[in-house]
């Protein structure tokens, strides 16, 4: 693993390029396309919008949630692409296609024996040229066309016969081309690797060749963009990325883009870590869980405690719980180790926010039971909106200045008034929940990377 001080030094543009996110140049500067206000020079980056900027390291930890152990084992496993800096327009980068073995036995017993694929769908798309066997390194290639049949991109990774771990899109591939299969429905199905993509078909192979698959080689969604460009056909998008934070997230980013573009949508996680994991559990194999399980463990946990600590409070105040809630955001820093205080703040917040529930149903002479109230607090179905802990915070504010309004702005609060702050404040204490499991989550997932290295 390369050092700290030499992950530093790589070429923004070519990291973007690993990352398989696409950039564009506007006179003498490169721009991102998903945040356009994000301008890139040589190994630094600054965004307009937010006055800030940096390093490498710090780019991956910000837009891209990794830890510093985890950002420069992607930029090692990448190095030899990225430590050349490059000042050519991207598109201009000459994009070589890596010469053919003489077989594909390899590749074909890696994909088949190491990651359980199905024979006849490897077959498939090696005979349509999207799978091959490089020379020499015996690396297998997930090979992107255009509508014309042209390849425009390359994912390259090891196999169990390759000298060295490789995972990365070849220098000069297209993003918006990255490995897909066209078929003649309506149906577009999404993933983030090739490698699930294929696990997807192997557990759902009747009319599989009828319907459209594509790969985005990580998280952007150029590549979805260019499709239903490209075969007007494609109506419906089934999101399949992986089960986990980033993926969950992306998922619903991208699915309120494509609703807003009139797309049906339907948002398919695997029921394990991603597509891979669900066919080796069909086969009888260990499988990798997903986020579901260790999530909803922890917030039925975390909601208990909650709610038992509110048996023990006297009365409360709205003053007191937007204390409780100040201190959460005074002690909270973005992309830094979650403290101590900030959790016990969350805590604090969600049990004062639950007693004031107690409290409105009691002023409508409703005497709700703590388990009634668990009961009515349950979001599990809805858990994907409180996955992105800053949007949370937005909207932890938003509820909090509607209860401040209610409470403040008003001496006499009529029974709408009551089933309002009620309302508020069941959202209020959910975010804080979600926010408090999705924190905890995080740095559970970091420490166990900590452990690897």
């Amino acid at each position: 693993m390369i050092t700290k001080y030499k992950a530093n030094q790589v070429d923004m543009i070519g990291l973007l390029h690993a990352l398989n996110e696409p950039v564009i140049k506007k006179g003498k500067k490169y721009k991102w396309t998903q945040h356009n206000s994000i301008e890139f020079d040589r190994n630094m980056w600054y965004q307009h919008s937010a006055s800030r900027g940096g390093l490498p390291l710090e780019f991956l930890r910000i837009f891209f949630g990794m830890n510093d152990i985890k950002a420069i084992n992607f930029i090692t496993e990448n190095y030899d692409s990225l430590k050349v800096h490059k000042n050519d327009n991207q598109q201009q980068v000459q994009f070589k296609i890596p010469t053919k073995a003489y077989s594909n036995d390899k590749a074909f017993f890696y994909l088949h024996h190491f990651r359980n694929l199905d024979k006849e769908v490897i077959r498939t798309f090696m005979n349509n040229g999207l799978i091959y066997q490089e020379d020499k390194t015996d690396n297998v290639l997930f090979i992107g066309k255009d509508k014309v049949g042209e390849i425009k991109h390359i994912h390259k990774r090891n196999t169990h016969d390759s000298k060295f771990r490789v995972l990365y899109n070849e220098t000069g591939s297209q993003s918006e081309y990255s490995f897909n299969f066209i078929g003649r429905s309506s149906k577009l199905y999404v993933f983030e690797s090739p490698i699930d993509l294929m696990s997807y078909i192997a557990l759902n192979k009747d009319n599989w060749g009828a319907h459209s698959y594509v790969a985005l080689c990580g998280l952007s969604n150029i590549a979805i963009t260019r499709l239903l460009k490209d075969y007007s056909q494609l109506k419906e998008v089934h999101l399949c990325l992986d089960n986990d934070l980033p993926g969950l997230e992306a998922s619903y980013n991208i699915e309120e883009k494509l609703i807003d573009k009139g797309y049906q949508v339907v948002i398919s996680p695997s029921t394990f870590k991603d597509y891979n994991e669900d066919l080796k559990f069909s086969k009888g194999l260990p499988a990798e869980p997903g986020f579901n399980e260790p999530a909803m463990k922890l917030y039925d946990s975390l909601t208990h405690d909650v709610l038992k600590e509110t048996l023990e409070l006297r009365d409360v105040t709205y003053n007191e719980l937007s204390k409780s809630f100040s201190r959460f955001l005074y002690s909270y820093k973005e992309h830094e180790p979650v403290s101590r205080y900030t959790y016990k703040a969350l805590f604090e917040a969600a049990t004062l926010s639950s007693k004031l529930i107690l409290q409105q149903f009691t002023h409508l002479e409703t005497n709700l039971t703590i388990d009634e109230l668990k009961e009515r607090l349950n979001e599990k179905n809805n858990y994907h909106i409180y996955i992105n802990v800053n949007k949370n915070i937005q909207n932890m504010t938003y509820h909090l200045s509607q209860i401040y309004d209610l409470f403040k702005k008003r001496t006499f609060h009529s029974k709408e008034d009551k089933l309002n702050i009620i309302k508020h404040l069941m959202s209020f204490t959910n975010s804080l929940v979600y926010t408090h499991v999705f924190l905890c989550l995080e740095e559970r997932k970091n420490q166990n990377e900590r452990k690897l290295y």
